[in-house]
């Protein structure tokens, strides 16, 4: 880890998200670096990104911060017993919730802390990169995992930069084909009854009755390792895609889950529920029914996976306190049944 620097070379910016992010204005490289944190998936983000990236010689004048600084806002926001190590040659970033850090020690990774209710998903995360580092998948690349410590209430942890180069290009989905079937198979798959699955869905949720007792309960269907937040600010383009961020996932999830996903859900956050079924039947089944034929599972389940997927982001949605968000999921699941 590099020791502390007292020269004041950090600019604060508040997201408008409720994120805190601390740029390192040290040299033009480092403001580059600290800029990996905004990811840029659409016009306007890229703009202001550019923006940012064109604002460095202002901002750099205007920088008061140092990394004790930050050491300190990291630590008092968290309530951490120990202060993390940044240098000058870093960037950080604290969540809306106030109670997850990364630091991007720039040019050798990024470090990951977390309490509270943020404790549990990025325990799950170091769970993957343990996995990852076991099976080794070759479809993507994934960072490296490094040093990591779990204290009562507190889990933080190392992840190496990844082999390769990677750009901030959203891959298209049919490249994520032969990585999201290996993703699915990582950690071994099950088999479980129909029936249980519609069942565990939420049993006592009105909205979802009704619905799910019309669904096939007959048979078995395969069940692995999604991702559930897989998105195209989760993936970089590379030789081979780029997977991180894996605090949501799931051991038992859908088989065409994070591939519905990559597509559906950025665009019915912009689109109708109508515009968004006539896109799907039109260019995602097909790549679907091949995803299914590379995880070995019938084509013809398509439709029942379809089906799976908007009613589990439905629950999702809800239990985030997204309700208008949850509702244009079950709206789609009406106009495509």
């Amino acid at each position: 880890m590099r020791e502390n620097c007292s020269d004041n070379n950090f600019w604060r910016i508040d997201g408008g998200n409720g994120a805190t992010f601390f740029f390192s204005a040290a040299s033009y490289a480092a403001w580059r670096k600290s800029l990996e944190f905004y990811r840029a998936v659409s016009w306007r983000s890229t703009g202001k990104k550019l923006l940012l990236t064109g604002a460095y010689p202002l901002l750099k004048r205007r920088a008061t911060l140092s990394s004790a600084d930050i050491a300190a806002v990291v630590g008092r926001e968290l309530g951490l017993a120990e202060l993390p190590v940044i240098g000058s040659e870093c960037s950080a970033m604290i969540s809306s919730t106030r109670d997850k850090a990364i630091i991007h020690r720039h040019g050798s990774g990024y470090e990951k802390i977390a309490v509270g209710q943020s404790f549990a998903g990025v325990a799950r995360e170091l769970e993957i990169y343990r996995i990852l580092a076991r099976r080794r998948p070759t479809a993507f690349a994934y960072s490296r995992l490094g040093e990591e410590i779990q204290r009562s209430g507190e889990v933080h942890f190392f992840m190496h930069g990844a082999d390769g180069r990677f750009s901030e290009q959203i891959p298209p989905v049919r490249e994520l084909l032969l990585p999201l079937a290996e993703f699915f198979r990582l950690n071994g798959n099950r088999i479980l009854p129909w029936e249980k699955q519609w069942d565990s869905l939420a049993p006592d949720d009105e909205k979802l009755t009704s619905r799910i007792l019309r669904e096939d309960r007959n048979g078995t269907t395969l069940v692995g390792l999604v991702h559930r937040d897989f998105k195209p600010w989760n993936v970089k383009r590379g030789a081979i895609p780029l997977f991180f961020d894996f605090e949501s996932a799931a051991f038992d999830g859908c088989p065409l889950e994070d591939f519905f996903n990559y597509t559906v859900d950025p665009a019915l956050r912009k689109k109708t529920p109508e515009s968004v079924w006539r896109m799907v039947r039109k260019y995602a089944f097909p790549a679907a029914a091949e995803l299914l034929h590379r995880q070995d599972i019938p084509a013809h389940e398509s439709g029942r996976y379809w089906r799976w997927y908007l009613l589990e982001r439905y629950v999702f949605w809800h239990k985030q306190n997204q309700q208008n968000f949850a509702d244009q999921f079950l709206k789609l699941y009406d106009i495509s049944r």
